[in-house]
């Protein structure tokens, strides 16, 4: 066991993602169908990780999965539980809650996520195909999904900032804690090559940046896709039992 914890340092990472992202997902059981949606949807950004490998990291993978089909375990745990935990913690941390309606699932939804998935993904091949490193042309992807989203809804520029904050805080604290448990990782793995080479409490910043703004897209998603923002909720009414599914 201790053998397997010091050779799969990625998938470590995801165990450590997973229970902010677990415990979020059982604080909101009335959206357990929005909770699967969300992890349906982000499983296409798992296959970018040949991108990533070995320009920004070099990681060992558990399994073939990832010389296979160009994603591994866990990429895809990886993307799930990042999705969740920016999805979930500005509503907790903030006492916020979607409307009580459900995801009006119709042709003009499936537009808008289109052109969010394109916008977002497009850039970024775009920006590797200028020569950034991977990490940064992630970052310019996401830079553009949250302008695509306050363009279709300038309402929703609170939740985006409420996401910036509450997801890219809970990120920063994992990539701490992963940084104490493997100390030499950031220098050792990470290859900063193209970066800054600034670190922030020993993680770099191009790391802390890329969680902020993944904050800000996954805080704001689930409000783009119902055309409303979030509202204020209280902790009662949070921890109440749901009445029904959405």
């Amino acid at each position: 066991m201790l053998r397997f914890f010091q050779t799969y340092h990625f998938f470590v990472l995801t165990l450590f993602m997973g229970i902010p992202a677990w415990w979020l997902v059982f604080q909101y059981p009335q959206h357990l169908k929005q909770t699967a949606w969300i992890a349906i949807v982000v499983i296409p950004f798992a296959f970018t990780e040949r991108f990533f490998v070995p320009e920004y990291w070099n990681p060992v993978f558990l399994g073939p999965f990832f010389e296979w089909t160009g994603a591994g375990v866990e990429d895809l745990l990886f993307v799930i539980h990042l999705a969740w935990i920016t999805v979930y913690s500005p509503l907790f941390i903030f006492r916020r809650d979607w409307e009580e309606k459900n995801v009006p699932w119709d042709m003009v939804v499936f537009i808008r996520l289109i052109g969010l998935i394109l916008a977002t993904l497009g850039s970024f091949g775009v920006a590797v195909r200028m020569g950034l490193n991977p990490l940064i042309g992630a970052s310019v992807g996401m830079v553009f999904g949250m302008g695509f989203i306050v363009c279709a809804g300038p309402r929703l520029s609170g939740d985006v900032g409420r996401g910036l904050l509450a997801g890219g805080g809970i990120y920063f604290l994992i990539c701490l804690i992963y940084g104490a448990v493997y100390r030499e990782d950031f220098t050792v793995i990470w290859r900063t090559t193209g970066l800054s080479h600034q670190f922030i409490l020993g993680v770099p910043l191009e790391e802390v940046i890329y969680g902020v703004l993944a904050g800000g897209l996954g805080g704001s998603f689930i409000s783009f896709l119902r055309r409303s923002p979030t509202s204020p909720r209280s902790l009662s009414s949070l921890s109440s039992p749901p009445t029904r599914a959405s």
